[in-house]
């Protein structure tokens, strides 16, 4: 048999806990403390959830109101156009809640000893938002930021407006601000469009500004007549 002695242990470590704490070395909260926690946590990733949603109805209801899906049509310059004038305020605003729902969903998830995998809830997170963003979006949520979401196409490179004046090589336009610009084609306009049945559609266009006079555009690539 072995001699080795044996670790001495406190004699009563129940006793020395209860001490512990009758001389407030150890201070139990209250279970009630632990309940509101948790009850704020929830209440903070649904709130975020549902700005997430609300943010993505703006975002769609720009994509709507600017119609810059239809600079597409266009080439690989209409792309590089669309992408230009995309929202990325309230993009990044977006990407911050996503960020801020994974935080508040792993303290939840910590609360009750269970891990959390970022990515799988990033992606049912984004579906969620998704889903609810287009119900906000459809019940006319986003209409809320129509004095934000204002058209961010890039000036230089491309134009959009109603058609004020038109013929197979000059175009006059009045975009959503108000501003008068004469847009010229390098290209004669197939003939047989009539004043009076394109005026007041949509004209858009992809070129360069004219460096001298800033209401004239030179048009490499155009899309006409759509009414929004």
């Amino acid at each position: 048999m072995s001699n080795k002695k044996q670790p001495e242990w406190p004699h009563d470590i129940k006793e020395k806990i209860m001490e512990d704490i009758k001389n407030k070395r150890i201070r139990m909260k209250s279970p009630f403390i632990f309940i509101a926690q948790k009850l704020g946590l929830e209440s903070a990733l649904v709130t975020t959830i549902i700005a997430g949603a609300l943010l993505v109805s703006v975002i769609f209801y720009f994509l709507k109101k600017t119609s810059v899906l239809k600079f597409l049509n266009l080439g690989a310059s209409g792309l590089k156009i669309f992408i230009l004038s995309l929202p990325y305020d309230f993009i990044a605003f977006f990407i911050i809640t996503i960020i801020l729902a994974i935080y508040l969903a792993n303290k939840i998830k910590l609360s009750r000893g269970q891990y959390l995998r970022a990515d799988f809830f990033a992606v049912y997170f984004f579906l969620i938002t998704l889903a609810l963003g287009l119900f906000f979006g459809i019940m006319g949520a986003g209409r809320f930021s129509k004095n934000w979401t204002k058209s961010n196409l890039p000036r230089d490179e491309a134009v959009q407006g109603r058609i004020k004046v038109f013929s197979d090589q000059e175009v006059v336009i009045e975009d959503e601000g108000g501003n008068i610009t004469t847009v010229f084609m390098d290209k004669p306009y197939p003939a047989g469009l009539k004043i009076n049945y394109v005026s007041g559609k949509v004209f858009r266009a992809i070129g360069w500004r004219d460096k001298q006079d800033d209401n004239l555009f030179h048009a490499q690539r155009i899309r006409c007549c759509d009414d929004n």
